[in-house]
């Protein structure tokens, strides 16, 4: 069979024979790519919530784009949680624990047990326990001997202008405690009003007459005498005295 190719199917054929030559030598090699970013990783404890139940802890990564070593909150990039699980159920309650004893603290006195005296602890019917109290210390040295203070009147002078006290402790110079200076005088008071008490005679003021007190130009005021007392009743009949004159004698 004859096969008749024309046109561009022809240009075809001609392009596909001239490719198919041996393979070339290998290319120079690329350039050295810059050093990769350092990638972070932090951990911060997850309250519980939305993200997680009852809590958990937050890991957070990212690369360390300013090279401080540290991830930064602008770094991070993905966010992982890994949470706790949800608490477990209530276990069993445990057995009762055996009865305690009591225990009783009394004042020791000084004795076998305790020299200078105590406290004494009985648990249940064990044997007691003494607490005792330390041995005296030893007496302190004696203190410096105090210095006298002396309060003597000091009249006015040029240690108190106005006179005072002087505080003399042992050799120590004199202190002085006086008075101040006398205050300013005071205003003058107002002028006082005359008071007049005159004899009131019976009338329409005082019925049985009185005093009349006039306080300077003043409403007089009128003290009344009070009115006759009732008649006194009449007394019994008295008894005869004899007086007769007594001559010289025994």
């Amino acid at each position: 069979m004859t096969m008749c190719v024309r046109g561009p199917l022809l240009l075809l054929a001609l392009a596909v024979g001239a490719c198919t030559g041996s393979q070339g030598p290998a290319g120079p090699g690329g350039n050295d790519g810059s050093p990769g970013l350092d990638v972070l990783l932090r951990s911060v404890d997850e309250p519980a919530g939305a993200q997680c139940g009852s809590g958990g802890v937050r890991v957070e990564s990212g690369l360390d784009a300013n090279g401080n070593a540290l991830l930064d909150a602008a770094e991070v990039s993905t966010t992982t949680y890994v949470c706790h699980g949800a608490p477990g159920a209530a276990g069993a309650d445990g057995a009762d624990g055996a009865d305690g004893q009591s225990v009783t603290i009394t004042p020791e006195p000084a004795g076998a047990s305790c020299t200078y005296g105590g406290q004494q602890l009985q648990v249940g019917a064990g044997t007691p326990t003494y607490v005792c109290n330390g041995a005296p210390g030893a007496a302190g040295a004696s203190g410096a001997d105090g210095q006298s203070v002396t309060i003597t009147p000091e009249s006015a002078g040029a240690s108190c202008t106005y006179g005072g006290q002087k505080l003399q402790w042992g050799t120590c110079t004199p202190t002085y405690v006086g008075p101040g200076a006398p205050g300013a005088a005071g205003a003058d008071g107002a002028d006082g009003q005359g008071v007049t008490i005159t004899p009131e005679p019976a009338g329409a003021s005082c019925t049985y007459g009185g005093q009349q007190l006039q306080v300077g130009a003043g409403t007089p005021t009128s003290v009344p005498n009070g009115g006759p007392g009732a008649a006194g009743a009449c007394g019994a009949d008295g008894q005869c005295v004899p007086i007769t004159p007594e001559p010289a004698g025994a």
